[in-house]
């Protein structure tokens, strides 16, 4: 129980990239109730924009987006010149939960997978494990 500490991921900065605006609220309130410095965006460009600037700890990213996928995104992530050498962990999130896609994400440079519906436990703990919170 000690792990789903509402101080889990304080002072963890989230990047969360998500289309869908029900699920990218509930997504950055279930992370700053934990103590997560969230961003919200709805695309893979502005995602992409804020990285310009910004390099936060997570990276929580919806995978079926218009315009550009979530695994083209991380793709342009990685290439970034503050990513290469270490690049931000990064979690993939979708409804497509069959192996193939969890594959996809993981060999595209995600380090983690959730399906969706989100469960606000898995979540905050794997965010906790990318940002080096917890095992």
């Amino acid at each position: 129980m000690a792990d789903m500490s509402p101080k889990l991921l304080s002072g963890v900065s989230v990047l969360v990239v998500e289309d869908n605006e029900d699920a990218l609220e509930l997504l950055c309130t279930v992370l700053s109730l934990h103590g997560a410095i969230v961003t919200a965006t709805v695309s893979a460009r502005e995602a992409l924009e804020h990285l310009a600037s910004v390099r936060p700890d997570v990276i929580v990213s919806d995978l079926a987006m218009p315009e550009m996928t979530g695994l083209q995104l991380i793709e342009k992530v990685h290439a970034l010149p503050s990513q290469i050498e270490w690049p931000t962990p990064a979690l993939a999130m979708t409804a497509y939960t069959q192996d193939e896609y969890r594959s996809q994400a993981l060999n595209h440079g995600f380090m983690a997978f959730l399906p969706k519906p989100m469960d606000p436990k898995a979540l905050v703990k794997e965010v906790g494990r990318l940002a080096g919170k917890t095992a």
